[in-house]
């Protein structure tokens, strides 16, 4: 049985035949091009550039998996457990799960397929696969982030839920706004297109009645849903300066308190550098995907890891502490073999 032709070639099997005719239908307008002889005369190099991605995604997995295990132990030690605290932890194991998904699509779609080579070495099978592929993460990617605020918003409340007398309620209206903006930004990302399904496989959209088919402009709707993200965090990680700014605690807790927050300014910028990559990665999406997908993986990853600092934080200041306070002694105690 024959397999799946390249991109440009004449079809070889009768997926390619309903993949061809799904990409002569979106005529341009999706992330893919229309199958034409140049994609066979005019290849570049067969080179990979995901290697580097591949072992990045694993490096950050194990991370996701480590924070997020030190913050569960860490909270074994506090004193007060507060209702908001386990909402928080909801939230953290969703959004963990998720990110852990997210790699693991991206690692098959990197492993399997034939992202991170140029377009023109990909087959017919190869775009109907990336095209379901290119979707579900961005679903995902936008579950996962916004838990993860949702996870944060949570904290904030029970960490200061006595110390500032209009917190309660600026809280519950910006708990309430991000799942709003969530939801938004998911269901406008799985319902980008009407069918739904002809959206995510183009053998779907082959067998669609033209007429029927219709389409929202995907780039400027997840430009404008990236920007809903970056302008999230950004009041999120401004919460804690107010806050600090308000409560009677020491300039080494405060720095303590906000360290991790300012680190969430990082997800700012990958959402940034995304949205400044994306138009330039449409001219060979398989290749330049990679660009990307660089961005989203330092976004997602700085939310799943982010939520976790405010807990571990305190484990930080008290080793540093112990170590002030037993240092020198295990100095003096190594320096004569007694250690």
């Amino acid at each position: 049985m024959a397999g799946s032709a390249l991109l440009g070639e004449p079809p070889a099997t009768h997926n390619d035949v309903l993949i061809y005719k799904a990409l002569l239908m979106l005529n341009g307008t999706s992330y893919f091009p229309v199958p034409s002889e140049s994609l066979v005369t005019d290849r570049p190099p067969d080179d990979s550039n995901s290697a580097p991605l591949v072992a990045a995604t694993v490096v950050l997995m194990t991370l996701v998996i480590l924070l997020t295990a030190a913050r569960v132990w860490a909270q074994q030690y506090r004193k007060k457990r507060h209702f908001t605290f386990w909402v928080s932890n909801v939230f953290l194991f969703f959004s963990a799960m998720a990110t852990l998904a997210y790699d693991s699509i991206v690692l098959h779609l990197y492993t399997q397929g034939c992202s991170g080579r140029h377009i023109n070495y990909c087959t017919y099978e190869d775009i109907e696969q990336m095209s379901e592929l290119l979707i579900v993460p961005q679903c995902i990617f936008y579950f996962a982030v916004y838990c993860a605020k949702l996870s944060i918003i949570s904290f904030l409340r029970g960490a200061v839920e006595h110390t500032v007398e209009w917190w309660n309620l600026a809280n519950a209206i910006f708990f309430g706004l991000v799942v709003f903006i969530g939801l938004w930004s998911l269901l406008s990302t799985i319902c980008t297109c009407v069918p739904v399904a002809a959206h995510f496989s183009l053998i779907v959209l082959a067998t669609t009645d033209p007429n029927s088919y219709h389409c929202l402009p995907e780039l400027r709707l997840q430009v404008a849903n990236r920007t809903l993200h970056i302008a999230t965090d950004l009041c999120l990680f401004m919460f804690p300066l107010f806050l600090v700014w308000r409560v009677q605690i020491s300039w080494q807790r405060k720095i303590l308190f906000i360290v991790p927050f300012t680190l969430g300014l990082l997800t700012v910028a990958s959402s940034i550098g995304r949205n400044v990559e994306m138009p330039e990665a449409l001219t060979d999406v398989s290749w330049n995907i990679s660009r990307v997908s660089v961005w989203d993986f330092l976004d997602i990853h700085f939310s799943a890891m982010l939520m976790s600092m405010p807990f571990i934080m305190p484990l930080i200041d008290r080793t540093v502490r112990w170590y002030r306070e037993r240092g020198p002694d295990l100095a003096w105690r190594c320096e004569h073999q007694l250690c």
